[in-house]
């Protein structure tokens, strides 16, 4: 393609979107709508699976082990952990680490000599601190643990209830987004459509003239395309901008308030959106030409 192609392409489809500056602008806005929902859902999607992450890293599933399991009954116990499916690594806490860990936990001047005293009649049991290959399976190998109630273990400690309500969240903001996606992303593609058939339809007859002197059906169809390409980057390209700059502000406001950075991490602003600004303009692009190429396919037919 020749240089001097490429900027005709490039001159007729800003013209065309300066003449049609309304429409063109409410197509700007509705890639922007659809734009703004998908880098909102990513950013809560993609906090929740970086939360549920944390949990599964401190929190995890603790299996307290009966005190009357011997040195083997405990290896064998190991190994039928480790035959569970979605078990990924199961860790021995004995009974000096349990009242170590509790000491660093809980420990202060004041109740350190009570502590001490522990050390020759230690209450704490032994147990496996249990890690799941991936949070949903997290339920199945807690139902999985609990057959051996009774038969080597005593009890079972997780946080299953916080994970099931995470993950519901996770999967409500994921059927949402995916329909307001859609949604939005039709209605782009339509208004898309009727702002450059507006322009097909004022340039129909130049259009005809330029079919019967030659013209390649895509020497006539780039300039439609490229004004729908710019009007899908634009119109995502605003809500990049204000949601790097209104999260990266949110992400600040947390972590100046202790409360609030106790409760979780979150995702920075660059990790988040080196992955969803590509998405963002990939979505607009591909809007835009499939809303250009649509509407101008019946008009090459001379």
């Amino acid at each position: 393609m020749k240089i001097s192609s490429i900027r005709y392409y490039i001159e007729e489809a800003l013209k065309s979107i300066f003449r049609n500056r309304l429409m063109s602008a409410a197509s700007m806005v509705t890639v922007s709508a659809c734009s703004l929902i998908l880098i909102l859902s990513f950013c809560v999607a993609a906090n929740v699976d970086y939360i549920l992450e944390q949990i599964e890293n401190t929190v995890g599933v603790s299996a307290f082990i009966s005190d009357d399991i011997s040195t083997d009954g405990v290896n064998e116990l190991y190994n039928k952990v480790m035959a569970i499916q979605y078990v990924d690594s199961a860790d021995f806490i004995s009974a000096e680490d349990a009242l170590a860990e509790y000491k660093d936990t809980f420990g202060d001047d004041e109740n350190k000599d009570i502590l001490d005293g522990l050390e020759n009649d230690n209450p704490l049991p032994r147990s496996f601190t249990i890690k799941v290959e991936n949070n949903k399976y997290q339920r199945y190998v807690i139902l999985e643990l609990e057959k051996y109630v009774g038969n080597g273990f005593d009890y079972i400690k997780h946080e299953s209830n916080i994970m099931d309500v995470l993950l519901a969240v996770n999967n409500v903001v994921r059927i949402v987004s995916a329909v307001l996606i859609l949604t939005l992303g039709l209605i782009s593609v339509i208004i898309v459509m009727n702002t450059i058939k507006i322009t097909v339809s004022a340039r129909s007859m130049e259009i005809s003239i330029m079919k019967y002197v030659g013209a390649t059906d895509w020497f006539i169809r780039w300039p439609f395309v490229i004004e729908g390409v710019l009007i899908g980057i634009v119109g995502s390209l605003i809500p990049v901008a204000l949601c790097f700059f209104s999260y990266n502000s949110v992400l600040q406001k947390i972590k100046s308030s202790p409360l609030l950075s106790d409760l979780a991490m979150f995702k920075s602003s660059m990790e988040l959106f080196v992955l969803v600004t590509p998405i963002a303009l990939t979505a607009g692009v591909l809007i835009g030409i499939i809303g250009s190429a649509s509407s101008i396919k019946r008009y090459l037919k001379v």
